[in-house]
């Protein structure tokens, strides 16, 4: 549907369908930091965007409607900086060797 609406309004325009693996708030915590830190910024001046990325805590949201426009600017971010928010199971981490069961539980370790 939403492709359909934006296909009729421009028909040019690129289009991703996306789905969600991973919750709003988690999904903003990358961007949301770096936002914080003020490395991150826009021009122009989007009051209810701001609103909306405000309202993201640790806690979860705290607005009292939908953050939609912050949810796209979310997704937005992430296709255009995929690095910055890579899922953690995708970060490289050296596998431990594993250990026989006697050297595990010896006391003279």
């Amino acid at each position: 549907m939403v492709q359909q609406v934006i296909r009729t309004a421009r028909p040019n325009v690129p289009f991703k369908a996306v789905t969600a693996s991973r919750g709003k708030v988690v999904r903003a915590e990358p961007i949301s930091a770096l936002a914080e830190q003020a490395r991150c910024g826009w021009p122009g001046n989007f009051v209810e965007l701001e609103e909306e990325l405000c309202g993201f805590t640790t806690a979860g949201y705290t607005g009292s409607q939908s953050p939609n426009r912050a949810d796209a600017f979310v997704w937005a971010f992430a296709e255009l900086f995929p690095a910055i928010v890579k899922p953690r199971s995708d970060v490289n981490v050296p596998k431990r060797q594993a250990m026989p069961v006697a050297q595990r539980y010896s006391w003279m370790g």
